[in-house]
């Protein structure tokens, strides 16, 4: 879990309605120099329930509405959560929800020392929508089976991507492939004949490999 950088660091898995607001939300805040980086964008049941910090079991990170963005750029010690307010109150003017209105939830804010409320987090969620997945969606008693299922079908139904059965159950998914499309290994290039400058240069000392010269083993 939580080793999947395309789907978890990317909005490439957010349903388009959504992931369109989130490419306009990191604009802004590259526009405004608050340098950000995307944590968290589309979360599997399993993830989910696994974060220490959650209070809330349902989310729209599983249904790819929410994302959980840093903003690199050093705020004040004594507002610590300034530029996050600023982005979220941006955010709010286009119809998005900002957790950082969810101070009773988290007093402490997750990732931000001496700020209040889940200031990382934003989702795309206006009416009809609503702050939480409807019981409709996700039922309270639900096991991860379940909702696994559910999310498969929501994301596939509003456009977006959604994960294999084998990282939804907590695999890791398989490490990119370096072969060719056809799955057939490339063959290397033919080394380049030596020079006749390169031959009258030449030593009878070993040969290091970039490796080595690098101090790397």
């Amino acid at each position: 879990m939580f080793n999947d950088p395309q789907r978890l660091k990317t909005l490439a898995y957010l349903i388009p309605e959504a992931r369109q607001q989130f490419e306009a939300l990191l604009e802004h805040a590259r526009a405004q120099g608050y340098i950000p980086s995307i944590v968290s964008a589309v979360r599997t049941c399993r993830e989910q329930g696994g974060l220490a910090l959650t209070k809330a079991k349902r989310s729209w990170h599983v249904f790819g509405r929410a994302v959980d963005i840093e903003l690199h750029k050093g705020a004040p010690l004594s507002d610590p959560a300034k530029f996050y307010r600023e982005l979220g109150e941006w955010w709010e003017q286009r119809g998005g929800t900002w957790g950082g209105r969810w101070t009773e939830t988290y007093p402490v804010a997750p990732g931000v020392p001496g700020a209040a409320g889940d200031v990382l987090h934003f989702q795309w969620t206006p009416a009809p929508v609503g702050e939480t997945p409807p019981l409709e969606l996700w039922p309270r008693d639900a096991d991860c089976e379940e909702i696994d299922k559910r999310q498969r079908e929501y994301l596939l139904a509003h456009g977006g991507q959604a994960p294999s059965r084998d990282v939804q159950a907590g695999k890791d998914p398989p490490p990119a492939s370096s072969s060719s499309p056809s799955g057939a290994k490339k063959k290397a290039a033919p080394a380049p004949a030596p020079s006749l400058l390169g031959l009258l240069a030449w030593r009878p000392w070993p040969q290091l490999s970039p490796g080595d010269a690098r101090g790397e083993p």
